[in-house]
C-alpha cells in the first residue's frame, strides 16, 4: 500500500514512537500528503510539438503570413496589428520627430555684410 501511494505522488507522515523498519500497528488514521512538485516538472514542455505563437491581445493562433511584430515587441494578429488596436507602449511621436530632425538638418546661411 505504501509503494502504490508513493507512485501516485503521496507520502505518509512519519509515525511518532515507531522505530525505523517497524510497521504501524496503531489504530489511528493517517492522512496522506501530496509531495511538492518542483518547477522542473511543471515547466517541462510537451515533446514532439512546438508551441504555436499566439496574438498577445486576443490569444489567436498565428500563422506564418498572419504574424505581425509591433515596435513595442508584441506578436499580433491581423486584427490587432495597428497601434490603436492594442495597448501599444511605443512612442511613435518622438520617433517621428527624431527621424525628421535627422533627415532635415538645419541649414544656416552665412551672414551677409550690410551695405
Amino acid at each position: 500500500a505504501v509503494r502504490s501511494l508513493e507512485t501516485q505522488g503521496l507520502t505518509l507522515p512519519p509515525i511518532h514512537g515507531a522505530r525505523a523498519g517497524q510497521a504501524n500497528t496503531s489504530n489511528t488514521s493517517i492522512a496522506c500528503q501530496k509531495k511538492p512538485q518542483g518547477d522542473a516538472i511543471a515547466a517541462k514542455p510537451k515533446e514532439g510539438r512546438s508551441q504555436r505563437q499566439r496574438c498577445s491581445q486576443c490569444g489567436k493562433k498565428l500563422t506564418l503570413a498572419g504574424t505581425f511584430t509591433c515596435r513595442c515587441g508584441r506578436l499580433l494578429c491581423t486584427k490587432h496589428r495597428y497601434a490603436e488596436a492594442h495597448p501599444c507602449t511605443y512612442d511613435y511621436k518622438t520617433e517621428g520627430r527624431r527621424e525628421l530632425k535627422h533627415a532635415n538638418p538645419a541649414v544656416h546661411a552665412l551672414k551677409l555684410p550690410k551695405i
